[in-house]
Formats: C-alpha cells, sequence, structure tokens
C-alpha cells in the first residue's frame, strides 16, 4: 500500500518540531546569521535526508524542470498581481485575530538590505519550496488536482504555525502548487515566492519608495471610499492572479499529464497530520493571547 502523504505529513511534522526547537542553538551561532543558518539546516538539511532516505530521483520528485522565458514573465505578473488579495486577506486576519506579527518585523529595518535579501527572500524562497513544492507536493502525486492544492496550500499554511499568517500563506499556497504544478518545475514557485517576499522588503526597507507610496495609496484605509477601493482591488486581485496561473496550464498541458495519468486514492487524514493542526491550534491561540492586542 502506497503511503507517500503519510511520510509527507511525518516529514512536515518533523520539520515543524525542529524549527520550534531551534531555540537550542541561541548563543552558539551568530545572531546576525541565525535566520540563513535556521533555513538551511531545518530546512535544507532534512530535504536532503529525505531524498536519502526515499531513494528517489531528485530531478523527479523535487521537479527541477527549467522553465521557458514566457512562463517566467508570466510568473512574475502573477506575483505582483497577487498583492492586492494577499493584503486584503492579511488585514481580515489582523482584524478578527488581532496584530501578531510585528514582533517577526520590529528589528528587520536596521539590517542591511543584502540581509534582508538573502535571509528573507531568497533563502524561504529556496528552501520552504524545497520542503513545500518539493517534498510534499510529490507526496500528493496522483491525486486529484483539487485535494493537491487545497492540502498544499493548507500545509503551507500550517507550517507557518501562526493564525495571522494561515489565511494569505494558504492563498498563497494554493497559487504557489498550481503554478508548480502546471509547469512541473519548483522553480516556478521560487520566483512568486522571491518576488512576494522581495516586494515586502522593498516596502518595509524603502518606505519612501515609488512601490511603497503605492502601496501607501492602494492599502491606506481613512475614508469609506478607500475601503471599498482596498475590497474591490483585493478581489480583483484574487480573480486575475489565478487567471494568470491557469495560463500557465493551458500553455504547458503536456508537461503535467503524466501527474494526472497517474491516479492514486491514499487516505489524506492521519495521525501526523492531526499533531500539526493540533500543534497550530495551540501556538495560535498562545499568540493571540499573548500577542492579540498589542
Amino acid at each position: 500500500m502506497k503511503r507517500d502523504i503519510f511520510h509527507g505529513h511525518l516529514f512536515l511534522l518533523i520539520v515543524v518540531l525542529m524549527s520550534l526547537s531551534s531555540s537550542i542553538l541561541d548563543g552558539i551561532i551568530p545572531v546576525f546569521w541565525a535566520d540563513l543558518i535556521h533555513q538551511a539546516l531545518f530546512l535544507g538539511i532534512p530535504v536532503y535526508i529525505y531524498m536519502i532516505r526515499k531513494k528517489k530521483p531528485a530531478g523527479q520528485t523535487l521537479r527541477l524542470n527549467p522553465l521557458n522565458v514566457s512562463d517566467v514573465v508570466i510568473l512574475i505578473l502573477t506575483s505582483l498581481v497577487m498583492q492586492p488579495a494577499v493584503y486584503l486577506l492579511a488585514s481580515i486576519a489582523q482584524i478578527i485575530f488581532g496584530n501578531q506579527l510585528d514582533y517577526l518585523f520590529s528589528d528587520l529595518t536596521a539590517q542591511p538590505f543584502w540581509y534582508l535579501l538573502l535571509s528573507i527572500a531568497i533563502a524561504p524562497a529556496v528552501f520552504e519550496e524545497l520542503v513545500m513544492r518539493g517534498v510534499i507536493l510529490d507526496a500528493y502525486r496522483g491525486q486529484n488536482l483539487y485535494t493537491v492544492i487545497v492540502m498544499n496550500g493548507f500545509l503551507f499554511g500550517i507550517f507557518h504555525m501562526n493564525i495571522n499568517q494561515f489565511i494569505y500563506t494558504f492563498f498563497i499556497g494554493v497559487l504557489l502548487a498550481l503554478s508548480v504544478y502546471y509547469t512541473n518545475s519548483i522553480f516556478a514557485g521560487m520566483i512568486i515566492h522571491f518576488m512576494n517576499n522581495l516586494l515586502s522588503i522593498i516596502a518595509l526597507k524603502y518606505p519612501l519608495s515609488w512601490y511603497a507610496k503605492v502601496e501607501m495609496w492602494l492599502y491606506g484605509i481613512e475614508t469609506p471610499l478607500d475601503l471599498v477601493r482596498f475590497v474591490v482591488f483585493g478581489i480583483v486581485s484574487f480573480i486575475l492572479a489565478f487567471r494568470l496561473v491557469n495560463l500557465l496550464g493551458r500553455k504547458n498541458r503536456k508537461r503535467y499529464l503524466h501527474d494526472a495519468a497517474s491516479v492514486s486514492f491514499e487516505r489524506v487524514m492521519d495521525w501526523p497530520l492531526a499533531v500539526l493542526c493540533a500543534l497550530f491550534l495551540v501556538l495560535s491561540t498562545v499568540l493571540t493571547m499573548t500577542l492579540g492586542g498589542a
């Protein structure tokens, strides 16, 4: 009996537990390099060990296939178009659960741009994609497309271990999973992931830049008309982002037909997934109680 999904969930649980226990390295590694070393140790190395243990070809499992130029253009456009939807979902989460994310970004503006580029844009785009659109997406290979993308988005949200980020990372995870599935290339997910984080860095680090000013105009809410504009842009952004990704599907139909041809019906619910959900709920509750009013 195939147990690919079970092994994928177990792998993700181990990665999350390792990440949560990363404080044991405090005082051992330089604080400045902590984020980069954390991602390499607790995301990159587990992927490497998983690949050795499963004895699967890395190119096929991780979808290390090249993209053509037109795909790259569509992916970059998608990362730009999806921003209002991401902001809308993040705002909804903040209204419901309070602001739990300021502590994550409070000291980032003091860091040099090159460090933010490495630790927030490049490293997560590589290591998180290897985990989520590499190992986890491969674990769902052969399932129907709806199950594949919904579960990948759900697990990507769970992976962040807080309810504030869950709502918009669920949306981003679905887009990334679809992009990788349609192009049969993990580099599709890496491009959108990198661009999404890069835009956040620019807005955070350079508040007087033209991009930050555009963001302020799009997302600043001072009047009811501003709120209407914000919501409308978010909804339109949501629709257009999926339209662009579906365009990738129409362009690359021959690249993903092999996935659709191998149908599998492995059960999705298992004990590693249950533990992941329980951890997520506990940590989200703690964050809501301690930081929700911050």
